[in-house]
């Protein structure tokens, strides 16, 4: 009952899939993060299978590409991308810390955050039209969605949030090692199961996950801590980066 409710809390926090209404619940809140990859595979599933019907139509492939590439930003209500320009306008600011944290909540979006979503759906459509035009196994879109939700679940679960980061604060609440054991879990088999859909894919999110270690690792030098913009950043960068991979191989 208790991971029913969470995982419905999970589906209508990270995403814009329909849900009832009033499925909110303190005391399962503990169980919101280690269910997110299981919105990551719905999302997934809804990428991938755009992807697959619009190609099934003999739209041309720019257009698939268009299309289908919109995909995961629509069904996570672009909640991540919101934390990846707002991470940027933060960092390239190179103000001293106190700043930084300050830019890092204002709602207002820089021209560093502009400029830099700008060049991440260039870089986005480029690699998703490589993918789908040349038949790269993109099934490997599933997976990804999956591993960045897991990974950045881990990071979310095990690093301290900055001073103020209330959302980040709120999901640490009641967590147990369980739970980022279960997170790991999801890593590992997922990165499994990979080795039997194709090589391509298996790298692919291998370097997937180095970005997200690298990436975290640089967040917290420079914030001192994380938030959920932060973690929202992590992961885009994370499946933008093994989008990339899936196009050069």
């Amino acid at each position: 009952m208790r991971i029913g409710k969470a995982f419905l809390m999970s589906i209508g926090m990270f995403s814009t899939f329909p849900m009832p209404k009033n499925t909110w619940d303190d005391e399962c809140i503990a169980l919101v993060i280690p269910l997110f990859p299981l919105v990551g595979a719905m999302i997934g599933c809804a990428w991938v299978g755009s992807a697959w019907f619009l190609r099934w139509t003999g739209m041309p492939v720019v257009l698939v590409t268009a299309l289908a590439g919109l995909a995961p930003f629509f069904f996570s209500g672009c909640l991540h991308l919101d934390g990846w320009m707002d991470t940027v306008d933060a960092v390239f600011s190179r103000r001293d810390l106190d700043e930084r944290r300050m830019i890092l909540k204002d709602p207002h979006v820089g021209a560093f955050g502009v400029l830099s979503v700008a060049c991440l759906f260039v870089v986005h459509f480029s690699a998703l039209y490589t993918v789908l035009d040349a038949n790269k196994a993109f099934i490997g879109l599933f997976f990804l969605c999956v591993l960045s939700r897991a990974a950045t679940g881990i990071a979310l679960l095990n690093n301290p949030p900055i001073s103020g980061a209330g959302y980040m604060a709120t999901f640490q609440k009641g967590k147990r090692p369980a739970h980022t054991i279960w997170l790991v879990g999801v890593v590992m088999a997922t990165l499994a199961i990979t080795i039997f859909i194709h090589w391509k894919v298996t790298l692919a999110c291998t370097v997937a996950l180095l970005t997200a270690f690298l990436t975290e690792k640089y967040l917290l030098r420079q914030m001192q801590g994380l938030s959920g913009d932060l973690c929202g950043c992590i992961l885009t960068l994370i499946e933008v980066c093994g989008l990339l991979c899936l196009a050069v191989l």
